[in-house]
């Protein structure tokens, strides 16, 4: 096994999840650790707020052009936000989110131009931006910046672990950076009882962090002697999946390890790390789903890198990805195999029945909820707003979602089910009829609630367990890969965002999550140094895969014939044909250009 400090041999960084069972209730010390990493956070982006707008200021006092520029695009926000707001109003009127509606059409169309409008003057603020700069001196300003945010972020001040603060501030500089890159602005953190657990990995008078595996186990290493906060203690293999029992410290005084709770965890060791594995870091993540939390342990690690295994120029594997629903088998299918020249056997990949059954029925539920969520809204309305709550208190913004909704937005059941919650623990904080029609709520309607939550995990977590079989399948074959190059982000359903989909396509959208799927194609590809090609996606389901020739009358048919050799074709299948084949093209000619040693 290579030791932790050795950089002569090549290597790579593989990151792997392992899910975490927690062997007693979660300490309440430890979600106190969560949100001073949540408020650390927060402390962060408003001192980048506070430092950003002072130093807008100093450019405006500075150049009066930055600053006609810099208040005309402000006008043009607002101008933007007021016709989004006027578009959700005119998805009401139309009573359709469509928006090849006349109504709808041309309030994007609005929005659009305003948009375009505002790139151009973002445009020119660039321009007066780098002006301006040449008359301020901005290195003081940035000075105290940094360092208010390395007092913010110091053990003594945030209350955090050293190595769990100084993650988030390495996180906060990174997304900072990315924000002055897109001109976005950075978002503040919800407390909402999830965040992680940092670890670092590094033996004494090493000056890189690594340690191989078995130097974690308890068994090799004294938990009062060393200096890690994780360990493992025992393993067990006979279950279905083997386990590993981990401890590990999450709250208390880094320098005064014996007396901090240590908690426990079984870990789901479903895929063994790698015998050279040097393991370099580690988080402890905490999700919510619905009214419960998931844990989930990542660990980063380093081994080495082995040569690629020998393949086949001449056959590529082409991939044609769809949500379409297949009529003859009700089912939705996710994309049509083929390979360049045979090998591999046509098909067409469908999304399991058994999770598309389950995503019916949450559905279902989820509609019964949204109704007699609504009736709920209307009866609390008046009483809510009869009796507000303090801006700084803590559930204001909770009450504010409930009470001051616009008038043609329903109460949601996500939103019901928070009031119910905090209406259970704190009744004292809303008035007594408020308090009753919750309760009343909460005891009919709390089971379908997390019903609904847990089927809708376990949907997620079949999706991505048959991606991965599928992925792994496809990449056992030892071919190259090709895909199509086109842009998965216009395959994402985004409520507010218009599209010429209905409701049915945006649902498939959903259930089929093509980036998933890609994303978990091109880690299995990674893994086993099978190469990605990303190919030109035009007209490859409407060429012939047999002649070549372009059929320019195809529109939407499933099944076509060729005008030109009658050649028999199923849509996707033919297009992943042609995939396949731009795909080996491609691959040929990028192998030819490597220079020989």
């Amino acid at each position: 096994m290579p030791s932790a400090g050795n950089t002569d041999t090549p290597i790579t960084a593989r990151v792997y999840k392992y899910g975490l069972v927690p062997l007693a209730r979660f300490p309440q010390e430890a979600a106190d650790e969560l949100w001073r990493a949540k408020k650390l956070w927060n402390d962060l982006v408003s001192l980048h707020n506070d430092h950003w707008e002072a130093l807008n200021q100093m450019r405006r006092d500075a150049h009066e052009g930055f600053r006609i520029m810099f208040e005309e695009e402000e006008q043009w926000e607002s101008r933007i936000k007021a016709a989004q707001g006027d578009m959700r109003a005119m998805r009401v009127k139309a009573g359709t989110t469509d928006e090849r509606h006349p109504l709808l059409a041309a309030q994007r169309k609005k929005i659009n131009s305003l948009k375009s409008e505002k790139r151009e003057v973002t445009k020119q603020l660039r321009i007066e931006r780098v002006q301006a700069d040449r008359l301020i001196d901005k290195k003081p300003l940035n000075n105290t910046f940094r360092d208010k945010c390395k007092k913010a972020a110091r053990v003594q001040n945030s209350g955090l672990y050293s190595q769990t603060s100084n993650e988030i501030f390495r996180n906060f500089k990174k997304a900072r950076k990315q924000c002055f890159k897109t001109n976005s602005r950075l978002r503040k953190h919800s407390f909402d009882g999830s965040g992680f657990f940092h670890f670092r990995f590094r033996e004494k008078g090493a000056n890189q962090d690594g340690v191989p595996f078995s130097e974690l186990w308890l068994g090799n290493r004294s938990l009062e002697n060393t200096r890690q906060r994780l360990l493992f203690t025992h393993y067990d293999d006979t279950g279905k999946k083997p386990k590993c029992r981990l401890r590990v410290i999450l709250t208390g005084d880094g320098r005064k390890k014996q007396n901090c709770p240590k908690f426990e965890f079984d870990m789901i060791y479903h895929r063994p790390l790698p015998e050279d594995a040097i393991l370099q870091n580690a988080k402890i993540m905490r999700e919510r789903i619905g009214d419960r939390f998931r844990y989930h342990l990542v660990v980063t690690v380093r081994i080495v890198s082995q040569s690629p295994p020998e393949l086949c120029a001449q056959n590529v594997i082409g991939i044609d990805l769809n949500f379409t629903r297949n009529l003859m088998d009700n089912n939705i299918e996710l994309a049509a195999i083929a390979a360049s020249n045979g090998g591999l056997e046509p098909e067409i990949i469908f999304l399991p029945d058994k999770m598309l059954a389950r995503h019916h029925y949450i559905q279902e539920i989820q509609e019964r909820l949204s109704v007699v969520a609504g009736k709920l809204g209307s009866h609390l309305d008046p009483l809510l707003k009869a009796h507000p709550i303090n801006k700084g208190e803590e559930y204001y913004r909770l009450w504010k979602k409930a009470a001051k909704r616009p008038p043609n937005v329903t109460l949601s059941f996500e939103v019901a089910y928070k009031l119910d919650r905090v209406a259970l623990r704190n009744p004292e904080k809303f008035d007594p009829q408020v308090a009753v029609l919750l309760r009343e709520f909460w005891s009919r309607h709390h089971r379908k609630y997390r019903e609904m939550h847990n089927l809708r995990k376990k949907m997620l977590e079949h999706r991505k367990h048959h991606y991965r079989n599928l992925a792994s399948r496809l990449v056992r074959l030892g071919m190259p890969i090709a895909l199509e190059q086109i842009d998965l982000r216009d395959f994402v359903e985004v409520r507010d965002k218009g599209n010429k989909l209905n409701k049915t396509a945006r649902l498939q959208r959903f259930r089929v999550s093509l980036s998933e799927f890609r994303n978990e194609l091109k880690n299995a590809a990674d893994r086993e140094q099978i190469p990605i090609i990303f190919v030109n996606p035009a007209n490859t389901s409407k060429t012939c895969s047999s002649c070549g020739e372009i059929n320019q009358d195809l529109q939407s048919e499933k099944y076509w014939s060729c005008p030109s050799c009658d050649a028999e074709h199923e849509r996707n299948l033919n297009a992943a044909r042609n995939i396949a084949r731009r795909g080996e093209k491609q691959y040929v000619n990028n192998i030819s250009k490597i220079p020989e040693k």
